[in-house]
């Protein structure tokens, strides 16, 4: 495991479906800043409205070997044996560490357009037997697995596996099912400080957003310009959560239904018009800065972090500071 705090971005991806945004381009923006900054790995998330995160990682890895994809894996949309085939073979063309991020599932209409309709404690299991096939399949010469919702049989991999552990993330409400594994990471979305828990175990952390310029009012000003108010997101939004039954949606709605719209650290807007899927830290450059660390007092190991490229100047300022503190 990873002994000091460490960051991983995520790729922007084209919800809205802009006639306008070129993956070719965003990609370039991101490689370069992605290596310049230092974040560990950059994670690519995936979606029916979005390019798929295996072809978009191989093509920043042949801009730059430095680059770290981190891979969102659903079960919904790959068997556990096409993923290892991938992994293997992003191993086998660049030498940059890849990493696996495990997801129960996706938006419901997502779901529903595939006739994926099991629910959360049933998509939870499904992932467990998901990994624990993957290990199967690279740990031995042929491959034995039965499990209520993947077999497999004999199975030979080529080129083998050779190259040792990878690390792979998942969601925090998944603790007990791999709190044993070294490999496991667990992603937590922000509470404010005052709300939060310490981490469960060594190797949790958290997924927010950062907005962050000279003051608190320029960074609130700004905030709002690069995610304004959009009426079609707030629905999509209340029919995300509505449906959702997580322990992290089910505290949202509570804290949602009691407290307004903020002007403080602690800022939702950007979610609750859904051109983000993760709470906000607004500030001064030194603020965000502190509020990292005050995460970090509670025992959080590293951060997910949610931004537009034309913040990365103002990220990268932001975590200068954290890590000279």
């Amino acid at each position: 495991m990873k002994s000091d705090t460490f960051f991983v971005n995520i790729f922007p991806m084209n919800d809205r479906q802009q006639a306008d945004f070129n993956f070719k381009d965003i990609a370039k923006t991101v490689v370069d800043y992605s290596v310049d900054i230092g974040f560990e790995y950059t994670l690519m998330t995936v979606g029916d409205k979005r390019i798929d995160p295996w072809v978009i990682s191989q093509f920043c890895l042949s801009l730059d070997p430095n680059f770290s994809p981190l891979i969102a894996v659903n079960p919904s949309y790959q068997h556990p044996v096409s993923v290892v085939k991938k992994l293997i073979s992003l191993k086998n063309l660049y030498p940059s560490n890849v990493a696996i991020n495990l997801v129960t599932g996706s938006f419901f209409g997502e779901l529903r357009a595939i006739n994926d309709n099991l629910d959360f404690e049933a998509r939870t299991n499904r992932l467990n037997e998901f990994y624990l096939s993957m290990l199967a399949l690279i740990s031995s010469e042929k491959s034995h697995f039965k499990g209520d919702f993947y077999q497999v049989q004999s199975a030979e991999i080529y080129p083998k596996y050779n190259f040792g552990s990878f690390d792979f993330f998942v969601s925090g409400s998944m603790t007990n099912e791999f709190k044993s594994n070294k490999q496991a990471y667990f992603v937590r979305s922000i509470r404010p400080v005052s709300e939060m828990q310490k981490a469960q175990v060594p190797n949790c952390g958290l997924s927010l957003g950062i907005c962050a310029r000279s003051s608190k009012e320029e960074a609130l000003s700004e905030i709002n310009r690069i995610y304004p108010p959009n009426r079609k997101g707030e629905m999509l939004f209340s029919i995300s959560i509505a449906n959702n039954l997580t322990p992290w949606n089910k505290w949202l709605k509570n804290y949602l239904d009691e407290n307004s719209d903020e002007v403080s650290t602690y800022f939702l807007k950007p979610m609750k018009n859904f051109w983000s899927s993760a709470p906000y830290v607004v500030g001064s450059y030194q603020e965000v800065a502190d509020q990292l660390s005050a995460y970090v007092e509670l025992g959080y190991q590293f951060f997910i972090l949610d931004f537009q490229p034309e913040e990365a100047i103002h990220i990268k300022k932001c975590l200068n500071l954290f890590r000279n503190r």
